[in-house]
């Protein structure tokens, strides 16, 4: 089974962006970033909304999430090998 890849219009961002701003809930605070990133995930074959689950703002930088790096790297077919895991 074959999944489609919907591109959006630049409408369709806007307003998506405008909302992940206003909302306040992602550490973006313009929806300019917000469609930057966006525009990001789309050439990526991903649904623009992906950003807030992918991306912190740092000081004003876009940083992918770790989990979000650990799973590309994962995906690419890196290996992760736990030696220890404790609370500190």
């Amino acid at each position: 089974m074959s999944t489609a890849i919907v591109h959006y219009g630049l409408e369709d961002m806007t307003q998506m962006a405008e909302a992940v701003a206003r909302s306040g809930l992602f550490g973006m605070k313009s929806w300019e970033q917000a469609l930057a990133l966006m525009l990001v995930a789309q050439s990526e074959n991903q649904h623009p909304a992906t950003i807030t689950q992918e991306y912190d703002i740092i000081q004003g930088k876009a940083c992918r999430k770790t989990h979000s790096v650990m799973a590309r790297f994962q995906a690419m077919g890196g290996k992760v090998e736990w030696h220890e895991l404790t609370d500190t």
